[in-house]
């Protein structure tokens, strides 16, 4: 069984993740994460807390890739669906025009009701 980590180590005040373990998992849990940052409400909690007490984005970021470890390996031990555990907002809102009501979702695409 291949172990890697993954580690945020600060340098001259920036931040870079560790190049320790396999690159080809490493490069996909990356780009699996910054997904997870746009849709998965438990890793956007979690990045956005990080960063509000002083974290940057890529030491958020790595948390988030161990997040989501942690998800698969749940998912996968209780062979259960993923069901996150932080509610966002609903980010839905209606619009009345000339009388019709348009649900507007956050990037503006309506649908007619």
């Amino acid at each position: 069984m291949r172990v890697f980590i993954v580690l945020c180590h600060p340098l001259r005040n920036r931040s870079r993740l560790s190049k320790q373990g396999p690159a080809n998992i490493r490069a996909k849990l990356y780009m699996a994460a910054v997904v997870c940052l746009r849709y998965n409400p438990d890793i956007q909690a979690q990045c956005q807390r990080l960063m509000e007490n002083g974290k940057s984005k890529i030491q958020a970021l790595g948390a988030g890739m161990r997040k989501l470890v942690q998800i698969c390996f749940g998912v996968v031990k209780h062979q259960s669906e993923y069901h996150p555990q932080v509610v966002l907002h609903n980010p839905l809102r209606m619009v009345r025009r000339d009388d019709i009501y348009i649900l507007h979702d956050v990037i503006g695409v309506g649908v007619l009701l």
